[in-house]
């Protein structure tokens, strides 16, 4: 929204599979085949799709890719195999990691739940327990709307891919399918060559600084990252949903 009020032109994407991206053009929710892709699939197909409708829409040659949990994962992975992208895009990545998991009674268990006891810490602690103790600025009034829409539908293939390390490893037979190969291929992390930065604190449970030092930044080349900063208090959700 800030950006957005400053007059930046900013999109939002819906990630396959989850509640709002559900179409397809020639298969249903209901069919298996329509929930076997991964995140791979998300990051080589749909987010290059996404930004070059953006800059077809607004003229501009480049945009800036602000990637959260997944949404980093997806952007390093585009960046991997599809190196044309880092000619299109900037990237910032908070909280660089990759979480979720699709529970369904969940949601509706929350939304009666929530409002019930959010003044006995349930919510809170639920919120904490996920992803570490939440910032001071965050809003605890709206975390029964925030906790009944966490859990969104999305493939167990999507959820089983989460390593810059190597693609997908379904099957021997899926991955000569896909990849031409029994073993699923090793990502060429040495094509990402835009500039990055990197946004993480050490109140998120769910990446540490240690895993930004010895596990990501090796990863990337040398000066690709124009900056590391750490955000004091976040957990893995308050980049997205507190009001500072």
């Amino acid at each position: 929204m800030i950006l957005a009020d400053a007059g930046f032109d900013v999109y939002l994407l819906n990630s396959r599979g989850m509640t709002y991206s559900q179409r397809h053009m020639s298969l249903t929710r209901n069919d298996p085949a329509f929930w076997k892709f991964t995140t791979h699939d998300i990051a080589k197909f749909d987010a290059p799709a996404a930004i070059d409708k953006i800059l077809e829409l607004n003229g501009e040659a480049k945009v800036f890719w602000v990637g959260h949990s997944q949404g980093t994962l997806v952007g390093f992975m585009m960046l991997a195999e599809r190196p044309e992208y880092n000619s299109k895009a900037y990237t910032q990545m908070w909280g660089p990691h990759k979480i979720g998991s699709h529970i369904p009674y969940l949601n509706g268990a929350t939304r009666l739940i929530c409002p019930w006891f959010i003044s006995s810490e349930f919510c809170k602690d639920f919120v904490g327990i996920l992803a570490g103790p939440p910032a001071k600025s965050f809003n605890w009034t709206r975390v029964p709307l925030y906790v009944s829409n966490f859990f969104i539908s999305t493939s167990t293939w999507n959820n089983s891919n989460r390593n810059l390390e190597y693609h997908f490893d379904a099957s021997p037979e899926e991955n000569l399918k896909r990849y031409g190969s029994v073993l699923a291929p090793l990502y060429n992390n040495s094509n990402i060559n835009t500039d990055t930065y990197l946004f993480w604190s050490r109140s998120d449970w769910l990446i540490t600084p240690q895993e930004i030092e010895s596990w990501l930044m090796p990863k990337l080349r040398p000066g690709v990252t124009k900056g590391s900063f750490e955000v004091a208090d976040y957990n893995h959700f308050d980049y997205t949903l507190v009001t500072d």
